[in-house]
């Protein structure tokens, strides 16, 4: 989640933050070109779904993979 949510700053012209690394990966998709904000809208949208069944205490081992499945899907 939080990696979008970089992204989103970076396009909102807002200084990424996060530690080295998560700033390194934002900076290589930037360099990559960063997709659309209403997609990266929808892939902060089913992250925070995720977010909100493993907070449900939902089983992660079906979480984790139905919610990478749809983050590809976008």
């Amino acid at each position: 989640m939080d990696f979008y949510q970089q992204l989103m700053r970076h396009e909102l012209g807002i200084e990424v933050q996060g530690d080295l690394l998560l700033r390194e990966i934002v900076q290589k998709r930037v360099e990559q070109g960063v997709p659309a904000a209403e997609e990266l809208t929808s892939r902060l949208d089913i992250c925070l779904a995720a977010e909100t069944d493993i907070l449900r205490n939902l089983n992660v081992g079906n979480i984790i993979p139905a919610w990478l499945a749809e983050l590809h899907s976008c």
